[in-house]
């Protein structure tokens, strides 16, 4: 989640809230400030991405509201302008908390992505190890090879002068 998209949230909060359940005078001084104590805390909350805090909030909020209405100390007319900013902020804050499952998802498939290339990356180089190693194999075989020849070709030769000097004598 960017902060741009958590500051939009907290500002909703603040204005839909603030404006809409504590403006005018359809309310009590006492059910103004717990209301205002209300939003302050859903708005700290949203600010700060905590949205489990949020949603508890919002239920205390909105039970504040509830309380606040049978009592007489807000309208109705106030209590369903706050339970509509209420619904809104839900709306805005699951749509926060699916871009971040969206965003852990993608991060995950990233990174399982950048270890499956990891992977396939060292099992080339140990396929080429494996090849360079049976290579350098192959070629010692054919050095040893080559030098077992070269030493029976050398004791033909020797033989061969040795005949020579027989034939000589």
């Amino acid at each position: 989640m960017t902060r741009r998209r958590t500051g939009l949230i907290a500002l909703t909060i603040s204005s839909a809230l603030a404006l809409g359940a504590c403006a005018g005078p359809a309310y009590s001084p006492e059910a103004a400030l717990r209301l205002q104590d209300r939003v302050a805390a859903v708005s700290t909350a949203a600010a700060s991405a905590d949205w489990s805090t949020t949603e508890v909030e919002l239920l205390e909020l909105e039970s504040e509201t509830s309380t606040a209405l049978a009592r007489g100390e807000i309208t109705e007319e106030r209590a369903e302008a706050v339970r509509s900013a209420i619904a809104l902020i839900r709306s805005d804050v699951a749509a926060a908390i699916e871009a971040e499952r969206l965003a852990a998802e993608q991060a995950a498939a990233e990174e399982a992505a950048r270890l499956a290339a990891e992977q396939a990356e060292a099992e080339r180089l140990a396929a080429e190890q494996r090849v360079a190693e049976e290579a350098a194999e192959e070629a010692a075989k054919a050095a040893e090879k080559a030098a077992e020849e070269a030493e029976r070709e050398a004791e033909r030769e020797r033989r061969e002068q040795e005949r020579g000097r027989e034939d000589d004598d």
